[in-house]
């Protein structure tokens, strides 16, 4: 089971970067973390990361010192996070589980709320 369950509901770059963000902070913390990609927001999951609204350049972000989305990914599986993407949200998508980076496990809402169990939940 995991200490913090994060669902991410739509396909903005800003708020899936907070919630990496967040993730990694928590898993600095020794908190466990899974976080849902519900809808479109699959698509932070896929090996391309591309369609995701208003994102910001990777050398503009190199440039203020701030991490790229795919670094804070990355990072979150190093520290031992977890994703799932949704089965509804990879069809919304027009992915296959082929499109997704390895290890990511595609499952429904009441796989993600048995794992999280009572522990918080939080949506971006």
């Amino acid at each position: 089971m995991y200490d913090v369950g994060i669902t991410l509901s739509d396909c903005s770059w800003e708020r899936h970067h907070h919630a990496f963000t967040l993730a990694c902070s928590f898993l600095a913390l020794n908190r466990s973390v899974l976080i849902f990609a519900g809808g479109r927001s699959v698509l932070t999951l896929s090996e391309k990361m591309e369609g995701l609204d208003g994102a910001l350049s990777d050398d503009l972000l190199k440039a203020r010192q701030i991490p790229s989305l795919r670094e804070l990914r990355d990072a979150i599986i190093s520290l031992g996070g977890a994703f799932m993407a949704c089965e509804t949200g990879m069809k919304m998508a027009g992915l296959s589980s082929d499109d997704l980076m390895a290890g990511i496990r595609v499952r429904g809402m009441v796989s993600f709320l048995t794992e999280v169990g009572s522990h918080p939940i939080m949506t971006l």
